[in-house]
């Protein structure tokens, strides 16, 4: 049915089109970022079940930025072919061709998606590293108290493994 309506359109209406599925990826966009500042939220003050529920937000969000995606690239395919371009050509390619006062609605919604995933990107990352010095920590509380091995001790004998793996003893005193 798509086939059918895309084939109607003109290209200017393909053109809106386009930028109409660039605009609802945006809005997935935008939701996402949402997830990832709530999930900062969570990740500063310790809150487990928030971080948990946060990841499961963002996978569905990463399915709709998907199928959002692929509409838009299937739009922009069709578009390009309307405009003598091959179906493969880019967003910038299309709005070269397009003449003035149709370009400039597209190249808007263009920007738009390019300035929310920088900011996606750019949060994610800084979340990432948040993760990463949690595991960091985790690891290394993990090693300072889960020392599996007995700690040496030293006395008249020489270094003397003692029986305990928590405390060392000075044969010394």
């Amino acid at each position: 049915m798509t086939d059918l309506i895309q084939n109607r359109q003109t290209p200017e209406k393909s053109i809106s089109a386009l930028a109409d599925c660039i605009r609802r990826e945006t809005a997935v966009y935008e939701q996402m970022l949402d997830a990832i500042l709530k999930q900062r939220e969570a990740l500063v003050s310790n809150d487990i079940p928030a971080t948990e529920a946060s990841t499961g937000t963002e996978e569905r969000i990463l399915r709709q930025i998907a199928n959002a995606h692929k509409r838009t690239s299937s739009m922009l395919a069709f578009a390009a072919a309307q405009c003598g371009l091959d179906e493969s050509a880019t967003v910038l390619e299309v709005i070269s061709v397009l003449p003035e006062g149709i370009k400039e609605d597209l190249a808007s919604a263009r920007d738009e998606l390019q300035a929310i995933i920088e900011k996606v990107h750019r949060e994610n990352s800084i979340n990432a590293t948040l993760l990463a010095n949690a595991v960091e920590y985790v690891s290394f509380c993990m090693r300072l108290f889960g020392n599996q091995e007995p700690p040496l001790a030293y006395g008249i004998g020489g270094i003397k493994q003692t029986g305990s793996a928590n405390l060392a003893v000075d044969l010394k005193a």
